[in-house]
């Protein structure tokens, strides 16, 4: 009999380990997809920024052709629209950080004239406007001209938030590399 005990009691002790271990790895994933792949890194930055030392993550997309270095800090979402245009948004409770590679997901943008200006990034140039908001806001959209064949001619980088964030907003794209 006390072997029984025992050894059901062993097992439910290796169920359950299995288990929560099951679990933790499900929440690394979501909190990361690409730590399983190996895919993500960090590195502590000391910059003039609002925070001295920005802990970043770098997330890479293979599918879309593209890297960036996110603050560890920031959460992010993927998702597609209509089942096909691929999105994925970085956020903090302020800020929201899009890659939207096919466009779509189109909320309307302001009415004011923006200031518009041609940029580079990781070599490739592009078009970068800068809003500033009603409520004090500032939205970004950059457009490039030169993409990967996996992207197309309505891509985008949207940013909003605020306007004491503008420096991280440009550690960010400066992080953005495009991947083959």
């Amino acid at each position: 009999m006390k072997k029984h005990i025992l050894s059901f009691s062993l097992l439910i002790l290796l169920l359950t380990g299995c288990s929560i271990s099951n679990k933790q790895t499900k929440i690394d994933n979501y909190q990361n997809i690409n730590e399983k792949l190996g895919n993500a890194t960090s590195s502590t930055s000391v910059n003039n920024l609002p925070d001295k030392n920005v802990s970043m993550l770098t997330y890479i997309n293979k599918n879309n052709n593209f890297s960036i270095g996110y603050p560890k800090n920031w959460t992010y979402k993927e998702g597609k629209e209509f089942n096909y245009a691929f999105h994925i948004f970085f956020s903090n409770e302020n800020s929201q950080f899009g890659i939207l590679p096919q466009g779509e997901l189109d909320r309307g943008l302001p009415q004011n004239k923006p200031v518009e200006k041609k940029i580079t990034i990781n070599n490739k140039e592009a078009i970068r406007k800068d809003w500033k908001l009603e409520n004090g806001n500032i939205l970004i959209i950059i457009n490039f001209l030169d993409y990967p064949k996996t992207w197309n001619k309505n891509n985008r980088i949207d940013i909003t938030g605020q306007q004491k964030d503008i420096e991280m907003f440009d550690k960010i794209i400066d992080s953005f590399n495009f991947v083959e």
